[in-house]
């Protein structure tokens, strides 16, 4: 199995993420280890593939940290970590590491690296496939939807992202139906964070994202959409992309 190897666009030429998935790891808490200790053999972005939905939610992250990086404004140690920061839908760092690094009982890793026009010419596709095949025990799949499907635990991604389960929307004890009707309409508004409206950065508006998204999608879809509406929407929001609504990864979440 080869590794995933994704030009980013909006960035300048030759920065590239290299990503491998690997399912039925069996060495998760050596990796961890190696993290903890600062092995520069393993400066790689090492996620807990059960928090993650989709490809996207990983190409965002890496778009800010990389951008991020370029800028000179990391919150981390290194482009690595940053990515691993970049997945929070909060600034708290010591969280996002222990919400979506890799842990001692990770059974499913994504592994990323990556490279830019600096990196060392012994950097390649070809030599970091083969050090995460010696390095990580697992089954190596294809980085998809598909596979990523089959481990997103729902149920830390909902707490994650403080998604109501389905049919729970509107159920707040002590509101009377008007005040109840008022907080759903805040809560859709505002997304993960008050101060980041999701509706007004996109301009689409609201009443087309609120008709259409319950109506033409299956509840699996529903949740997953939600999850990478929020989180794409508030990375771009945190690092200024001022043309968000026209970028690839947010069109391929946008309401049909």
């Amino acid at each position: 199995m080869s590794l995933t190897t994704i030009p980013i666009d909006h960035l300048p030429p030759g920065h590239a993420v290299h990503i491998a998935l690997f399912h039925s790891v069996a060495n998760a808490a050596f990796l961890h280890e190696q993290l903890l200790a600062g092995n520069t053999d393993f400066e790689y972005a090492l996620i807990d593939a059960s928090v993650i939905v989709s490809k996207v939610q990983i190409l965002a992250a890496a778009f800010r940290a990389i951008n991020d990086n370029l800028e000179g404004r990391l919150r981390t140690r290194n482009v690595h970590s940053e990515i691993v920061f970049c997945l929070s839908p909060n600034n708290n760092i010591a969280e996002s590491f222990r919400r979506f690094g890799v842990s001692p009982t990770t059974t499913s890793l994504i592994a990323i690296k990556t490279t830019s026009p600096s990196s060392p010419p012994s950097l390649t596709p070809a030599t970091i496939q083969e050090h995460l095949a010696s390095a990580v025990e697992g089954k190596q799949v294809p980085f998809s939807d598909e596979e990523l499907g089959t481990v997103t635990d729902w149920a830390r991604v909902r707490k994650v992202y403080k998604l109501p389960l389905v049919g729970q929307q509107g159920k707040k004890r002590g509101l009377s139906g008007e005040e109840k009707k008022e907080e759903e309409e805040k809560e859709r508004r505002e997304g993960v964070n008050g101060s980041h409206n999701i509706y007004k950065l996109c301009d689409w508006p609201l009443n087309q994202y609120q008709n259409q998204r319950h109506h033409t999608r299956s509840k699996k879809d529903n949740e997953e959409n939600e999850v990478l509406w929020k989180f794409i929407s508030v990375q771009y929001k945190k690092t200024g992309f001022r043309h968000a609504q026209s970028h690839p990864l947010l069109l391929q979440t946008k309401p049909v």
